[in-house]
């Protein structure tokens, strides 16, 4: 049986070195009045009580969030395979059968990605899936996806044999996708350039 959907971790993921943004915190950047992880935040607690957040370094930098802050388990980082390895720990630690994770620079992630992940599970039987990943636009999302804690021993493995791609790690499971609209903005449109923080600033003047 499926545990409570609200009591799911969701895991945000914001290792990255974010290059393209000048090596910040992405997930501190400031998209109108308020920073992406407030935003994600928002969000994701209308959907779970268990929200984590994947870093790397210190911490404490992370201290005015109130969240439980995890880091990768590799150092030097290893990319999105060492936060879900994170993410999957966790899970596992908490007693939980799922994972959802989410990237620290998606600021349009939708208030029903919970329930449509889980929608997907439960048409296909709970033990006939290990994951269930996003897709819009044609497009898939590989990292906002939900994961059965038991591929934690897996996924080990996979990093191991020195793979480091979230796809071909998928691919070697059971797996489905659920489809989201693009109306009015891609849930899953995300921030690694000045242009697209400005195209985001620019929906936000819009619709807010």
């Amino acid at each position: 049986m499926l545990e409570q959907k609200k009591d799911i971790p969701i895991v945000v993921l914001a290792g990255g070195e974010g290059n393209r943004m000048g090596t910040i915190d992405k997930c501190l950047l400031k998209l109108g009045s308020l920073t992406l992880l407030e935003r994600l935040m928002i969000t994701l607690k209308k959907q779970s009580t268990n929200i984590i957040l994947n870093v790397n370094g210190d911490k404490s930098r992370f201290k005015d969030y109130s969240l439980t802050v995890v880091n990768d388990m590799f150092t030097p980082p290893i990319g999105p395979l060492g936060g879900l390895l994170a993410a999957l720990k966790v899970a596992r630690t908490k007693g939980a059968h799922w994972c959802v994770t989410v990237p620290g620079d998606c600021p349009f992630i939708p208030d029903n990605l919970l329930d449509t992940l889980f929608s997907t599970v439960e048409s296909h039987d709970s033990h006939k899936l290990d994951v269930v990943f996003c897709s819009s636009a044609g497009r898939d999302h590989y990292i906002t996806a939900l994961w059965s804690v038991h591929l934690y021993e897996k996924l080990i493995q996979f990093i191991e044999s020195g793979q480091r791609s979230v796809r071909h790690f998928i691919v070697q499971q059971k797996y489905q996708k659920s489809v989201f609209d693009t109306s009015p903005i891609d849930p899953f449109f995300n921030i690694n350039t000045p242009e697209q923080w400005q195209e985001a600033e620019r929906y936000i003047y819009h619709y807010e």
